[in-house]
């Protein structure tokens, strides 16, 4: 007859299973984030060439299409936001108003989601007020937020971990909603295989759009204080260039510029969403506008049309872009032939 153990023996492993239920119930909003879902199809993303970063393509968004008219689209984009600074806030309430004027359901954030100088963890904990609660009435409203990651938000982690936190598809990904195509990139390590991709993903969805937008952390041309990424000008403009895309919009900068079009491509520099305003450097002679000021960009896009205001914490207009199809996206020309003339009669 098998002897009987202490009771201690039985409650000592229970003891460890209930400690293991508790921690990962507290631990899951860390680990998950708040009301977020991996990706539209919830499958998950791919391991890409480099072993580094993930990809995930095709992505779809339809509901968040202005409902009172479904072809066009309001969105709402800014960079540099989660200081936790009053900054931040100013541009939060301004960001609850634009929601209510306009309806938008989409936001972009350009990179530096969190500010963190510390560690790992304490990223994760700030980021739970300074991005998680602090847009909270956003998402009560139905607002999507799809940023991307920049490079104060891979200072300790680059892992699954920090995408789901962020609410990422993946660390680099595309998708739809209405008329424009959205590319959305890790330029902290814009290499091979990312380069790869987004210029096969260009090419395959070629005209599937009429808008094509593409946006990272860091800017390729900038008077700002981090200046031109020279990398970037090797290695990302010519894939913009060559795939006539429209928009390229990032942050990095704490500061406002919009560039005069470069080869058929408009890039945006939008680092004014809550962190520290900084000065410009010299000004480079391709810009068109730049200020040192809070703000935010608005877009109304239409199959035909695409409308950008800047505004400042206040709801004063700064800036604003117009684009329509004729003059954003150049036709290819065709390829020179010969032709022959037509065939005239003599005069009688």
């Amino acid at each position: 007859m098998p002897s009987k153990k202490p009771l201690r023996h039985w409650l000592l492993p229970l003891g460890f299973v209930a400690l293991a239920i508790v921690f990962v119930w507290v631990a899951m909003p860390v680990l998950t984030g708040i009301g977020f879902s991996l990706a539209a199809s919830g499958s998950q993303a791919d391991r890409d060439a480099s072993g580094r970063g993930t990809v995930k393509s095709g992505l779809s968004y339809p509901a968040l299409l202005n409902q009172k008219n479904p072809p066009l689209l309001n969105f709402v984009a800014m960079g540099d936001t989660g200081s936790g600074m009053l900054n931040q806030k100013r541009i939060t309430k301004q960001l609850m108003a634009e929601q209510q004027a306009s309806g938008f359901k989409l936001l972009l954030i350009l990179g530096d989601v969190v500010y963190s100088y510390t560690n790992k963890a304490k990223y994760f904990n700030d980021g739970q007020t300074f991005f998680h609660k602090e847009y909270q009435s956003l998402r009560d409203k139905g607002v999507k937020i799809l940023p991307i990651i920049g490079n104060h938000d891979v200072l300790y982690d680059y892992s699954k971990q920090l995408l789901d936190f962020l609410g990422m598809p993946a660390s680099y990904y595309d998708y739809t909603v209405g008329p424009v195509h959205f590319f959305a990139l890790d330029t902290n390590s814009f290499d091979g295989p990312q380069a790869e991709w987004l210029k096969n993903r260009l090419m395959a969805t070629a005209g599937s759009s009429p808008w094509q937008i593409v946006y990272g952390h860091h800017p390729v041309f900038s008077s700002g204080s981090h200046g031109n990424n020279d990398h970037l000008k090797t290695t990302l403009w010519p894939v913009l260039v060559d795939h006539h895309v429209d928009l390229y919009l990032s942050g990095h900068d704490h500061d406002y510029e919009r560039f005069k079009p470069k080869s058929g491509v408009v890039q945006i520099v939008s680092g004014g969403g809550g962190a520290g305003l900084r000065p410009f450097k010299k000004i480079q002679a391709h810009s068109a506008q730049h200020f040192s000021k809070l703000h935010l960009l608005k877009f109304e896009v239409s199959p035909t049309s695409l409308t950008m205001t800047v505004v400042d914490d206040q709801g004063h207009v700064l800036d604003t872009l117009a684009l329509n199809k004729s003059s954003a996206k150049p036709v290819p020309k065709a390829p020179n032939t010969p032709t022959t003339p037509k065939a005239t009669k003599p005069a009688a």
